[in-house]
């Protein structure tokens, strides 16, 4: 008769142990999750990973030489050089939706001088406030500014190759459109407009 009570007692006292122990280790389960979840909730609400993107990509100086491979009506007449612009993003990394982007500043040449009559020259010192969208390898730009005496607007796509922890080579494509150049441009159209490629190397001040 004891016997048969001790074997009953230590069963129902492991079965009720077991339970304990699954029910404790859910508990300490649940709450290593809650824990773990918290912080990314907090970081994405605060701005602190965007803060840390910012730390890594710092202020970037880029140097660039270009030259226009495709031109429009306007300038079909006109020879084009070797050009060179300067360009500055600012560590600041906003977001719109989805979208994130910091804003930068680039300063430039060009020249066009014309062939069909001899004579004639469209050259300045091109400015633009560029909004740029990194997206890994890949950065897209977007400006606005002057080209000469012309209101102007830019597009460019380039592609990174690190080649150290702080230097990029980039290589692109960038669009460029005058919209208001001199009147000895306007015999073919009222808008100057040209396609380049450049080389640019890009360093980031950390």
């Amino acid at each position: 008769f004891f016997e048969e009570d001790e074997g009953e007692f230590e069963e129902e006292g492991l079965a009720e142990d077991e339970e304990f122990f699954d029910e404790a280790e859910e508990g300490e389960f649940d709450e290593f999750l809650e824990e773990e979840e918290e912080p990314a909730d907090e970081e994405d609400e605060s701005g602190v990973g965007l803060a840390r993107e910012a730390e890594q990509e710092g202020f970037m100086i880029q140097l660039s030489a270009a030259s226009p491979g495709y031109v429009n009506s306007t300038l079909m007449t006109w020879n084009s050089f070797l050009d060179f612009r300067v360009g500055l993003e600012l560590p600041f990394i906003m977001q719109l939706g989805p979208i994130k982007f910091r804003l930068g500043l680039e300063v430039g040449s060009f020249k066009f001088e014309n062939y069909l009559p001899v004579g004639g020259v469209f050259k300045g010192v091109s400015a633009a406030a560029v909004l740029s969208f990194p997206a890994g390898p890949s950065r897209v730009k977007v400006g606005v500014g002057i080209a000469g005496s012309s209101p102007s607007f830019v597009v460019s796509q380039s592609f990174g190759i690190p080649v150290g922890e702080s230097l990029i080579m980039r290589i692109g494509v960038r669009s460029t459109a005058a919209a208001n150049p001199p009147p000895e441009l306007k015999t073919y159209g009222s808008m100057a407009a040209w396609l380049d490629g450049f080389v640019a190397v890009a360093y980031t001040l950390q």
